[in-house]
């Protein structure tokens, strides 16, 4: 059911016009109703009407968009969202803009001050260490820039959007499901792109004191870092595959783990050692199929992208009192639920990326 402004008003028994200035920031309004409104607001599940509101702007904003060009399964499916939300809502009153920097950590800032001098009105970014930005950030927010962090939701102090996935809730999961899995003692791998990387080392972090705390018959070994390359997820799987040999357990905690199956696989070695995943694309299905992949938790990028650019209107539009910092909590993906979920996804239930399963569903 859409929660209309007269339903607030009649619930709190105010005015239509008192609920607008509320909800819109405007002036002529006690600061008491207005946190009231906000409260009531929130509490019933009020959504604006975003299409109508663009329409009825006479000014274009400009968002810039910065993703880094590594890990594409993932990146392009938060870009693909981020487009069908601008064509569906936005494109009537904003123009998007994509800058690409090569890697977390790797000109990410330097993109993040080229967006800033460009006169753009927003910056959807993506930060490897979302406090390392803080600089950037309040630089922005001074030139009345808005920021919306997608992927990494560090805490900040400044007021700015995040979307996210949970990357503890991640790595507690994974470890639940390896732990239960297991019926014997042995080493568990971590793979994570850089443990510089706020999310990624999160994910570690709490795989790492989740197995100690819940599964103290199992090794934890320190985590490889790949730096989201093919090439040395494969060549370090080698390697340390060959050094132990009591290796029970994988964990793959970004999306490179199509190198870890090719390096599993050539040491005979894919569907008899434990393998956890991280999201769900294409090439990764037949090995979910076969069970090779025991698990793999999905981060529905494409719905991080829609979230991020909505978010980015409500703060172009001064609902500042309505900023969003969205946590979303990952899907377990395997074998037994696999069919049912790219069904679900192809039909767009709950939202989720029903483009890119819609294509995959019968692969």
């Amino acid at each position: 059911m859409m929660i209309r402004l007269s339903d607030i008003a009649e619930a709190l028994g105010v005015s239509i016009g008192t609920v607008d200035r509320a909800l819109h920031n405007r002036s002529r309004i006690d600061p008491a109703t207005k946190q009231r409104v906000l409260d009531a607001a929130k509490s019933m599940g009020y959504q604006p009407n975003l299409a109508a509101r663009l329409l009825a702007s006479k000014r274009r904003l400009r968002v810039s968009v910065n993703l880094p060009e590594t890990t594409k399964d993932f990146y392009d499916e938060v870009r693909n969202g981020i487009r069908a939300e601008h064509e569906a809502l936005a494109r009537f009153a904003m123009d998007v803009e994509f800058r690409y920097f090569p890697r977390l950590g790797v000109e990410e800032l330097e993109t993040f001050e080229n967006a800033l001098d460009s006169n753009v009105d927003g910056i959807i970014a993506v930060f490897s260490d979302p406090a390392r930005a803080q600089a950037q950030i309040r630089r922005a927010l001074r030139k009345n820039i808005q920021v919306v962090s997608v992927v990494a939701g560090s805490p900040l102090p400044a007021r700015i959007g995040t979307i996210s996935i949970d990357p503890a809730a991640s790595g507690a999961l994974a470890a639940g499901l390896i732990g239960n899995f297991l019926k014997k003692k042995g080493k568990i791998v971590v793979e994570t792109g850089d443990l510089h990387t706020w999310e990624h080392r999160e994910k570690v972090l709490s795989f790492k004191k989740t197995i100690e705390t819940l599964f103290y018959e199992l090794e934890v070994l320190p985590a490889i870092q790949t730096h989201e390359s093919y090439d040395d997820a494969y060549t370090k799987t080698l390697a340390i595959v060959d050094r132990y040999h009591d290796l029970v357990a994988y964990y793959v905690s970004t999306v490179n783990s199509l190198p870890v199956i090719r390096a599993l696989k050539l040491r005979k070695l894919l569907g008899e050692i434990t393998l956890v995943t991280t999201d769900v694309y294409p090439k990764l299905l037949p090995h979910l199929r076969s069970g090779a992949v025991a698990a793999t938790l999905y981060q529905r990028p494409k719905v991080q992208g829609e979230l991020a650019l909505r978010s980015m209107y409500r703060l172009l539009h001064d609902e500042a009192s309505l900023l969003d910092r969205i946590t979303l909590q990952p899907h377990i993906v395997m074998r037994a639920n696999l069919e049912h979920f790219l069904k679900q996804a192809a039909r767009g239930a709950g939202g989720d990326d029903d483009g890119f399963f819609r294509r995959y569903t019968r692969l």
